[in-house]
């Protein structure tokens, strides 16, 4: 077991330098650190494929030879290269990770935000680089949606690989994502690598790596493609939360209103004779309202006919002189044109007066209207129906989680920000392991 950990060490062909070779039987070409020279060394006799004395050097977050637990298995980074998309001006990192058990994985380094990739043994596009979709499902993983299209060239390379990595190489990548998720068709000449890979917070990284001399941390503020939404697990909770609160409220409102029979307090039937006092107000006779604190339910018809009627309802405590006051009207008109009959409007109407206590009462009642001769009658019911009560306490039980809503959006917006295939702008598996076997790598 431990000479399959133990790496082979050799000079760089051009400047001499020690270089090691960890994925022995599988590396195909190795980047001097120093020179940055390729060399080939998937024969016998290593030979250069390119000598570069001078090259624009990228220092890696993680340092090449590094050890790390990460998603439950050891690694070690082999490799590093830094790639780019002229088009967006957009740059990321990619290292590539060995275990001699699993197989290789690569980490991917975009703003200060990392995902875990490896590569796949199907590809769900079709096996063409030509399919263009905008989504497609992999099962246990879900729904992909398109977030870009580009051109990915090499802009530095260091470490070890097993293919020929060179400086220059440009290859054609489709992004999908599926947060945590993210998947990369990858074309170049007449060969396709698809990968599928989960996003890892930065903690998983450092807690990963950072015992590394070099290691170099940067908290990320921007928002990853694959990044997990972490408003997703409060909205769901709070969306329960709202629902078996609002389905609570019906419930009381239910019970209450079978619990407190609404009953008749006074029924009063009026005409314009009733109104003609001082000043055109009816005052009824004094009538007891019974029971603790409730509502009162004020009920009124009257015959309009391409007519209204507008009443002020009052109730007048005799006890304490207390208003408990409320507006009602009805209007109700009809008539017929070349379509054929028509009306709107109603005669009668209802509201409530909340929180009226126990005590005597008297009615005063005020009225505008366009009747010849007015007519209506007032019902008074206690404990009437709390619609409108139900209907307020909704409203507040729905302001946070309306505001979890939209924050949760928000966070989607910026996701797509930088994306061509936006659904908030206009413009418009199975892993393959190279390796497997059971144990632990020590």
């Amino acid at each position: 077991m431990a000479g399959l950990l133990k790496p082979q060490i050799f000079s760089c062909l051009n400047c001499g330098a020690s270089l090691e070779i960890s994925a022995l039987g599988s590396t195909n070409t190795v980047v001097c650190k120093k020179c940055f020279s390729s060399i080939d060394v998937s024969h016998p006799i290593y030979k250069i494929i390119k000598k570069r004395d001078e090259m624009l050097a990228f220092e890696p977050s993680i340092p090449l030879g590094t050890f790390g637990l990460l998603k439950g298995q050891k690694w070690k980074v082999i490799g590093f290269m830094v790639r780019e998309d002229s088009t967006y001006n957009v740059q990321w990192r990619e290292y590539l990770l060995f275990n001699p058990y699993v197989g290789f994985r690569f980490l991917f380094e975009i703003d200060d935000h990392y995902s875990l990739l490896q590569r796949l043994n199907f590809n769900p596009l079709g096996g063409s680089p030509d399919i263009q979709t905008s989504s497609f499902s992999i099962d246990k993983y879900g729904e992909f949606k398109l977030f870009n299209k580009g051109q990915a060239t090499v802009k530095f390379v260091v470490g070890e690989f097993y293919w020929q990595v060179r400086v220059g190489e440009k290859s054609t990548i489709d992004d999908y994502i599926s947060p945590p998720y993210i998947f990369s068709a990858e074309s170049s000449a007449n060969e396709i690598n698809c990968t599928l890979g989960e996003y890892v917070s930065p903690d998983e990284i450092k807690a990963a790596f950072g015992h590394a001399k070099d290691f170099k941390y940067n908290q990320p503020w921007t928002t990853a493609q694959n990044q997990p939404n972490p408003h997703n697990e409060n909205f769901k909770f709070n969306f329960k939360t709202w629902a078996n609160s609002i389905l609570a409220v019906l419930v009381i409102a239910l019970v209450s209103t079978l619990i407190k029979n609404k009953s008749l307090i006074q029924a009063t039937s009026l005409t314009d004779t009733d109104f003609r006092t001082a000043n055109n107000i009816y005052v009824s006779p004094s009538f007891p309202i019974k029971g603790a604190s409730g509502n009162v339910e004020v009920f009124l018809s009257a015959p309009v006919r391409n007519q209204y009627l507008e009443a002020g309802v009052n109730l007048v405590n005799d006890s304490t002189g207390e208003n408990y006051s409320t507006e009602a009207g009805v209007e109700y008109y009809y008539g017929s044109d070349y379509d054929g009959s028509w009306s709107e409007g109603s005669t009668t109407t209802n509201d409530l007066i909340s929180s009226v206590p126990a005590g005597t009462y008297h009615l005063e009642v005020e009225t505008s209207s366009n009747m010849p001769s007015r007519e209506m009658t007032l019902h008074l019911y206690r404990h009437g129906h709390m619609g409108w009560n139900f209907i307020l306490i909704v409203i507040f039980l729905s302001f946070y989680p309306l505001w979890m809503t939209w924050r949760r959006r928000s966070f989607e917006v910026s996701r797509w920000e930088n994306s061509d295939f936006s659904p908030y702008y206009s413009y418009a598996g199975d892993y393959e392991d190279d390796n497997s076997s059971s144990g632990d790598w020590e």
